[in-house]
């Protein structure tokens, strides 16, 4: 605090529960021994609290702070402050049985209990009304490394309870409902605590109570000041009963501070967590201390753009007296100590004698079901390769058919560049045929999402190159049920793939491959379960309901160039030293596809495609997510197509529900697309003509259960939808219903399928829960 000769401050000190103090300061005063000695707050109760049936004043007061919540809302139009920000983990409690698959040396001993984790970070923060936000983060702080960068965000913390809902998606995917919104007196009641004087305006403390369980609603505290009934603090918490997810209890405590004589914005933020599991417990604390507000300033045109978070790239390299000058108050013993025993740590790490004795550690070779590997964390390098449980699997195609997996990965973490190398070898002991391949890969420019890939090899593929059903679960459903889905054919192939992102939030895919193709025959018909009625189905796609395993197509050899491009308009993304993370937009994402198909030998085809589509994830406050994806497409020049270059969508023949990505563009979306059909046959509706395919699904979030006294303890989520497929010659819909998050992980569907003059099917669903 800089104070010039002759010159009088006033400093103010404020915390809840106490009366505000104001001390005149010059530059004469010593302020390294100043005590201030602060009073408790002399909480005064209203007289009509004493009057028989006389109705809590606190709804009074309430109806006020409601009716100015949106003229309250909007008073700071904008401000840009300096946030410090400081994070700590601390680990209160060890299990003292422990689960099974956890090892006790790779426990923590009881003096490691205490601080685990502390990062400390200062930002500037810019706002402007209604959405326009922007975040550069100008210091950072991680105890125990040098290069990292602290995870703080001033978002996560920045809670504006005149907004009618409150995000909290780091503890609950559905919003809260702020004790002020239009129509909260349906889901808080509320109590009269008492009142104290600041400035000589009357400050309200009103009890939070919710009306019911399972709705996203706080608990505590709320001061309302009648200086137009404005938030003066809160302290406010969520318990399991809201259904917040990872943490048994999350607390938001808030101090204000009046700014141009009118207006209150905060200055003290904090918001903590607690979590007891597996017998450990924790809690999670961060803080933030907003200054230099500048309330309802203008900014430059063009100030705020898609960039909504930015770390400078020398955040990590201030030095201790920065530290010591912008910190609002000193650390705790305990932070010191745990500060110290970082940089102890780091320094230890960066000796040559502890790098040589983690690459001697690092020659070891992890053997187990899972594979062999081996990973090297001072060279940044790994090896792995695949395990027992998915080394043999079996197909009417192959027979038992056994694979061997290995890949090499090299990462810089100071560059984010990652390079692989993978290969394979396959044996099918019916058809006595080899194959395997090799494929690499490099990371270009991870801001740019720049990359490059190529592949060759002989590869057993599915006709359907989203591979509708893995390996697995074909094996089980041919040996137990005797039926083969997965319908495979040789492919030989060179193939290079390249991907970037062109200009913010357009992403182009590219690739191209030169490919002989052969058809297969089904050469085992093995199995463990007598079906009688049941026939193993011909590996040719068009042939399955005759079980003639004739040849689906001759041997050919032909190019295949595909160019894809993803756009987000407007896309928002946070920048990092070393890289760009894209963030979810109101706008939905568009895609275009373009392949051209060219045989070059043993067949006469010279086709195009042309797919254009569009999705959009709708966040519905207590109503949970709205997610849609539609998709049309279709062929030119389709004479002498093969069957298998048709368009083949994602299909579901089995109890199980898919949970897979079939997008190219993995990795440079704000959202997941949905593909899969839950019900549809693999390969009855492949077309090589017009389509139109259309997925919707509404995620109620316990909306409805949360509101049923025994159900809302299950916590389970309702869901919704319709997918549906049109084509020239046919048509097909399936309606579903569902439950999710069933004991946290599981999902159950029932639904109807709709198909082009057949009988309406019924069917159910099951499997691990779907993304949302």
């Amino acid at each position: 605090m800089n104070v010039k000769e002759g010159e009088n401050i006033v400093l103010g000190f404020q915390t809840l529960g106490y009366v505000t103090r104001k001390e005149k300061l010059d530059i004469n005063t010593k302020t390294s021994d100043l005590i201030i000695k602060m009073k408790s707050e002399n909480y005064q109760l209203q007289e009509v609290l004493i009057k028989a049936n006389a109705k809590d004043p606190a709804y009074a007061i309430m109806r006020q702070a409601i009716k100015h919540r949106k003229e309250n809302l909007e008073r700071v139009q904008s401000f840009s402050a300096d946030i410090y920000m400081k994070s700590n983990v601390k680990l209160l409690q060890l299990p003292k049985k422990l689960p099974f698959f956890i090892k006790k040396k790779d426990l923590p001993d009881t003096n490691d209990i205490g601080v685990v984790y502390l990062s400390e970070s200062v930002a500037r923060y810019y706002f402007k009304r209604p959405d326009l936000k922007k975040e550069e983060m100008i210091a950072s702080k991680v105890a125990g490394t040098k290069t990292g960068f602290s995870w703080n965000r001033v978002e996560d913390v920045f809670v504006n309870f005149y907004e009618p809902s409150i995000d909290m998606q780091q503890y609950s995917e559905r919003p809260f409902i702020s004790p002020l919104a239009t129509g909260s007196l349906l889901s808080y009641k509320y109590k009269y605590l008492g009142t104290f004087f600041v400035d000589e305006r009357p400050v309200h403390k009103i009890q939070i109570i919710p009306r019911r369980k399972g709705d996203p609603l706080f608990h505590g505290e709320i001061y309302i000041s009648e200086d137009n009934y404005q938030v003066y603090s809160c302290n406010l918490y969520a318990t399991k009963d809201a259904q917040i997810e990872f943490v048994d209890t999350v607390h938001i405590k808030q101090e204000m501070m009046k700014v141009n004589d009118s207006i209150y914005v905060p200055v003290q933020l904090q918001l903590y967590s607690h979590i007891k599991i597996f017998g450990f417990g924790a809690n999670d604390l961060s803080t933030a201390s907003i200054s230099n507000y500048q309330v309802n300033r203008t900014f430059p045109k063009k100030f705020f753009g898609n960039e909504l978070f930015r770390i400078d790239e020398k955040a990590n390299k201030k030095d201790t007296a920065f530290w010591q000058t912008t910190r609002p108050a000193i650390l705790s013993a305990e932070e010191a100590k745990f500060y110290k025993k970082g940089d102890s740590t780091l320094k230890k790490m960066e000796s040559k004698e502890y790098k040589d004795s983690v690459i001697k550690a690092n020659r070891k070779w992890n053997i187990g079901l899972g594979g062999i590997s081996q990973r090297n964390s001072v060279k940044g390098t790994s090896f792995f390769t695949n395990g027992l449980l998915n080394m043999v699997n079996y197909n009417t195609v192959e027979g038992v058919n056994a694979k061997l997996q290995a890949s090499f990965y090299k990462a810089n973490d100071s560059t984010n560049r990652v390079s692989g190398i993978s290969g394979g070898l396959r044996y099918g002991v019916d058809n006595f045929k080899w194959s395997g391949g090799l494929s690499a890969f490099t990371v270009l420019n991870p801001k740019k999402r720049q990359s490059i890939s190529v592949s060759a090899g002989r590869f057993m593929r599915q006709y359907n190159t989203h591979e509708p059903i893995s390996e697995f679960l074909n094996s089980g459903y041919t040996l137990f049920e005797k039926r083969n889905y997965m319908k495979l054919f040789q492919k030989d192939v060179a193939e290079i793939s390249y991907r970037q992102e062109l200009l913010n939030g357009l992403f182009l895919n590219a690739d191209a491959q030169y490919m002989n193709r052969q058809a297969l025959q089904n050469k085992s018909f093995y199995y463990w379960t007598m079906h009688s009625d049941r026939h193993f189905t011909s590996n040719n796609p068009q042939n399955v309901g005759t079980y003639n395993d004739s040849i689906a197509f001759t041997t050919h050899q032909s190019i295949q160039v595909t160019i894809g491009f993803k756009f987000i308009p407007f896309a928002k993304y946070e920048t990092y030293p070393n890289y760009k993370r894209m963030l979810p937009t109101k706008w939905p994402e568009f895609s275009f596809a373009y392949k051209k198909g060219i045989a070059t030998a043993g067949a006469n085809f010279n086709y195009d495609y042309l797919e254009l589509g569009l999705g959009k994830d709708i966040e519905m406050r207590a109503l949970g997510v709205f997610k849609f994806d539609v998709l049309a497409g279709t062929f030119f020049n389709n004479s002498n197509m093969n069957f298998i270059d048709y368009k083949h969508f994602s299909g579901n023949q089995t109890i199980f529900l898919m949970n897979k990505s079939n997008s190219e563009f993995y990795g440079m979306s704000t959202r997941e697309p949905i593909s899969e059909f839950h019900a549809l046959n693999y390969y009855t509706y492949s077309t090589n003509d017009k389509f139109v395919e259309l997925h919707a699904s509404q995620n109620f979030r316990g909306f409805f259960i949360g509101k049923i006294p025994f159900l809302r303890r299950t916590k389970i989520y309702e869901v919704a939808g319709v997918n549906a497929l049109f084509t020239p010659n046919s048509s097909y819909t399936e309606v579903f219903v569902g439950a999710d998050k069933i004991l946290k992980v599981f999902r159950f569907d029932v639904g109807t399928a709709i198909q082009s003059n057949q009988k309406i099917n019924l069917f159910y669903r099951f499997g691990l829960r779907l993304s949302f």
